[in-house]
């Protein structure tokens, strides 16, 4: 009696098949559930540290800017190089060294602790295709700047350009934004943001087009500086906004709008 206590004691039981497909039931549903706030919390993530970026970069044109008696430094001379090709060199960011080396060459590289990492979205996947030593390397900029820090675009001087942080009176540094991340697939090749105002009126809504494209990387949303300082991540309304190509119309378009209304502000008789 006692021999045949020990040996059931120590006997071993294995999963049935029917448990074992319980279990992965399981963790299946588990994963389900996790998957998806996992992927929510590496988009704020991804937001947090591009707000970040987008206002480094503004408090150094800030400070370049009370460096050259209130002069702004423009959306033409502020950076160099063009991202669009994936192939070329001026391209491609290897462990944080732009190969085309434009990026050092910014007149805010001095105030922004050299650091060009800033100039890049995190949620911004491209990569070089220059073979073969840099095909994988990241894209080493992101980011542009608003075409009405000065330079007019095809206003016909009707639009306010601000060349000075003096003229920034309307829409005001808070509502001006400075730099803005690129839809880069679609858009983004220097670093001048073209936003068009002839569009910007209540009467003209139909009228909407687009030049160059916001990104939507965090989430259809994408992050904005403003000429105060701070950045925050703007979430798009309209769903023709992640895929409207370059200089694409899109009549009725709030987005549009809505960046227009951050860009400049009509020199008199405005309508809004």
């Amino acid at each position: 009696m006692n021999v045949h206590y020990q040996q059931n004691k120590n006997s071993k039981r294995a999963f049935t098949l029917i448990e074992l497909l319980v279990v992965i039931a399981i963790i299946a549903i588990l994963a389900a559930m996790l998957l998806p706030a996992l992927s929510r919390a590496k988009l704020k993530a991804q937001g947090i540290q591009c707000m970040n970026n987008t206002k480094q970069l503004t408090l150094g044109w800030i400070m370049w800017t009370g460096d050259n008696n209130d002069a702004l430094l423009d959306a033409r001379s502020w950076v160099d190089g063009d991202v669009s090709n994936p192939g070329s060199f001026e391209f491609i960011d290897v462990q944080g060294i732009n190969i085309g080396f434009h990026l050092p060459a910014s007149p805010l590289y001095p105030y922004i602790g050299k650091n060009v990492k800033v100039f890049k979205c995190p949620g911004d996947k491209r990569v070089s295709t220059l073979a073969p030593r840099f095909v994988g390397t990241p894209v080493c900029r992101s980011v542009a700047m608003n075409n009405w820090i000065g330079h007019d675009w095809g206003s016909g001087g009707t639009f306010r350009v601000f060349k000075k942080s003096s003229d920034m009176n309307r829409p005001g540094p808070s509502n001006t934004f400075v730099i803005l991340d690129e839809q880069g697939e679609q858009s983004i090749n220097d670093g001048f943001f073209a936003v068009p105002m002839d569009t910007y009126d209540p009467n003209n809504l139909p009228g909407k087009q687009f030049v160059d494209i916001p990104a939507t990387y965090h989430g259809n949303a994408g992050s904005f500086s403003f000429a105060d300082g701070h950045s925050e991540i703007h979430k798009w309304k309209d769903g023709r906004t992640a895929k409207i190509g370059l200089g694409a119309t899109s009549p009725g378009n709030l987005d549009l709008d809505w960046v227009q209304s951050k860009s400049s502000a009509r020199i008199s008789n405005s309508k809004r």
